[in-house]
């Protein structure tokens, strides 16, 4: 392998919130004065990093495992597991240099967990993993991954999980190299993560312990951190106008998903693409955005957030306006001209989806389609609605796993087993495999807008908004930062 072939990517130490007057509690891991205590209202549907399909999951469990690479605030990726890498003029060989570092268990990462951990996520479909070739390793510590065609993208894909070969307890007891240890899991109660001592970016972790307190629904989970018995969490809208802001600091990020009327496309009615245009035209999206989200949202026409301001397709934003005579008109061509009845499907636990839901109920009364909601619990929604497809139609947000559109795009392949919505356009298909084909990222641009462009033409969905979901932290909690994408990093938070 001559070098000269390769461009390298040098990794340069990265030093987060350097910290000045800062004192921290001198406090063992149980002692829960250092400890996070963070409201959610929805458990991990797996602990196991390769079957987890809930973006929930990924957000708790970020602070668990890490990849070869990891994402970073600023949208870049920094070596996490790998040290350095480097690549071929043609982006078909990946060569990764492992850091000398333990896992949670105190076994040495070695290139065998690496080339174990990739065939993993290829033999669960994990997004972007079907072009790997192969994983090999060359020494204990290289680990070279040759890919089926050119892609200069496909270090995006690298976050996913490096685990133990051969471990098989990973959704009883889960072992990464994150900054958090597992320590319990009790269902439908809390999650309970400890610091690792043995982290390998120094300085990190700044607290003890996260307690993840799993709540019924945010007003539950408001009742708690106005108790005193959390001080921090994950909440909605109405919830952060009741928060005493002298106790209290709320913070607004984009929440890196889009939210969507998604419609389920084998329910008779919305096989017929006028009747989805029609929904498309009916609904009021700054309605929604000004009543479901008190205002703090960004619009987003495509299944793309906004957030990815270079791939993300801007000409959509004015495709659709409110425009109740020209869904009538759609409605009665396709032979619904006294309108339908329909099901919204909405998990119980979400306030503001079912804010969105009952809102879009009232404005498709303006074109004479009768809906109601039925609200289900989350690992009903996730068995009948997400993997059983058993739907008319829900509201949801939906996240990419990794930097790229491309894991935003991928799951309206009409093959893709999370292609929840039953979208099917040969014509996008024949586009999204281009992509995968197109070596060169600015190519893969004009297709990222392309693919946007058709499935918001197809009205696949009702694409909604990018939300900006508030975090509610105790005053003295410091060191949150956000990322564009949906996860949380409790890495850099400490106690003043």
């Amino acid at each position: 392998m001559k070098k000269s072939l390769y461009r390298t990517i040098v990794c340069i130490p990265l030093i987060i919130f350097a910290l000045t007057g800062c004192v921290r509690q001198k406090s063992d891991v149980g002692n829960d004065e250092n400890a996070l205590v963070y409201t959610i209202t929805t458990e991990p549907d797996h602990l196991d990093p390769f079957m987890a399909a809930s973006a929930d999951s990924r957000y708790v469990m970020f602070n668990v495992f890490e990849g070869l690479l990891k994402p970073m605030p600023d949208g870049s990726l920094m070596p996490a597991v790998a040290e350095s890498y480097q690549t071929n003029d043609d982006y078909t060989e990946y060569t990764f240099i492992l850091r000398d570092i333990l896992f949670h268990n105190g076994q040495k990462v070695t290139a065998d967990d690496v080339v174990y951990s990739i065939n993993q996520a290829v033999a669960y479909k994990m997004n972007g993993m079907d072009a790997v070739r192969s994983a090999t390793a060359s020494d204990e510590r290289t680990v070279v991954i040759k890919l089926t065609a050119s892609d200069s993208e496909f270090y995006y894909n690298l976050t996913t999980a490096i685990v133990p070969a051969e471990y098989e307890n990973l959704n009883t007891h889960p072992i990464g190299t994150g900054p958090f240890k597992f320590s319990s899991f009790t269902p439908q109660q809390e999650l309970v993560l400890v610091k690792n001592d043995s982290y390998w970016q120094d300085g990190l972790p700044k607290i003890d312990k996260i307690i993840f307190k799993i709540k019924a629904d945010f007003k539950v989970a408001l009742l708690d951190l106005q108790a005193g018995s959390a001080n921090s969490g994950f909440f909605d809208a109405t919830s952060a106008l009741q928060v005493d802001v002298n106790r209290f600091d709320v913070v607004y990020d984009n929440s890196n998903s889009v939210q969507m009327l998604a419609l389920n496309n084998a329910f008779e009615p919305f096989q017929d693409i006028r009747v989805r245009q029609a929904f498309c035209y009916a609904l009021d999206i700054d309605e929604i955005i000004q009543l479901a989200h008190n205002g703090h949202a960004v619009r987003a026409a495509s299944p793309v957030i906004p957030g990815l301001k270079k791939m993300y397709n801007t000409d959509l934003d004015s495709l659709y306006s409110v425009d109740l005579e020209r869904a009538k008109e759609l409605l009665s061509e396709s032979g619904y001209v006294d309108g339908f009845e329909l099901t919204i499907t909405v998990p119980s636990s979400y306030q503001m989806h079912i804010d969105t839901a009952q809102i879009i109920v009232n404005q498709l009364a303006r074109i004479g389609v009768t809906a109601r909601i039925q609200q289900v619990d989350w690992s009903s929604w996730l068995s009948d609605v997400y993997q059983g497809r058993r739907y008319e139609a829900t509201v949801i947000s939906v996240d990419g796993t990794t930097l790229s559109p491309r894991s935003y795009l991928a799951r309206y392949v009409s093959d893709s087993p999370s292609n929840f919505i039953n979208y099917n356009n040969p014509e996008y298909d024949r586009l999204f495999a281009q992509v995968l084909e197109a070596g060169k990222e600015d190519t893969h641009m004009l297709l990222y807008k392309e693919l946007q462009k058709i499935i918001s033409h197809d009205a696949g969905a009702v694409f909604i908004c990018d939300m900006a979901v508030p975090k509610i932290y105790k005053k003295g909690i410091k060191g949150y930062i956000s990322y564009p994408l949906y996860i949380f990093d409790a890495a850099p938070i400490y106690f003043e």
